[in-house]
C-alpha cells in the first residue's frame, strides 16, 4: 500500500527491480487513511507479504494498529519501518547500522580536512544494514528461520 503522491517513482522502481527478481509487486494505491481498510482486503487473496515502506499517509501511529491486525489475522507478514514496528508485530525490519554512518560521515570529513574539494567526495550508500526479528509473530505465522538468520539479528523479540 502506498501514497502515489509521496511514492509513485519508488514503486515504479521496486517493481521493476521485483520483475527482475522473478518477484511480483501488487501495489495497491492510498489516497486516504479511509481507503486502508479496503486496500487490506484487496490484498488479503492476493498477498504472500505486506511490504511497509516510508509512507507518512498509509504507516503511521493511527493506521499502525489497524495494519498490523490485519497481518496477524491473515498470517500475511508484515515487513516493518523499524524495530519498533517488529516490536509491534511486525515478522521483522530492515534498518541501517547508524553508527556505521557516523564512521562514514567521520572519514568523509577527515577528507575534506586533509584538503579534499567538498564536490570530490563522493555520496555513498550506508554500507552496514541490520535486521530485526519477531519470533512470536514468525510462530504464529509457522515461518520457520533459520537459526543462523536468528543468531545474526540485530534485536529478537520473543514474546
Amino acid at each position: 500500500m502506498y501514497n502515489p503522491l509521496e511514492n509513485q517513482e519508488k514503486i515504479r522502481r521496486a517493481g521493476e527491480i521485483a520483475r527482475k527478481m522473478g518477484l511480483e509487486l501488487n501495489p495497491v494505491k492510498v489516497h486516504t487513511p479511509k481507503d486502508i481498510p479496503n486496500a487490506l482486503k484487496s490484498l488479503a487473496n492476493n498477498a504472500d507479504v505486506l511490504w511497509g515502506i516510508n509512507d507518512a499517509l498509509v504507516f503511521n501511529s493511527l493506521t499502525a494498529r489497524h495494519i498490523l491486525l490485519f497481518s496477524f489475522r491473515n498470517r500475511i507478514p508484515f515487513c516493518g519501518l523499524s524495530s519498533a514496528w517488529v516490536e509491534a508485530g511486525a515478522l521483522y525490519a530492515l534498518e541501517y547500522d547508524f553508527y556505521d554512518i557516523g564512521v562514514q560521515c567521520g572519514e568523509k570529513a577527515v577528507k575534506i580536512i586533509r584538503g579534499a574539494g567538498v564536490n570530490s567526495v563522493p555520496v555513498s550508500l550506508p554500507r552496514k544494514l541490520l535486521y530485526t526479528l519477531n519470533l512470536k509473530t514468525a510462530r504464529h505465522m509457522k515461518i520457520d528461520i533459520q537459526e543462523e538468520h536468528i543468531r545474526n539479528a540485530y534485536k529478537i523479540f520473543e514474546e
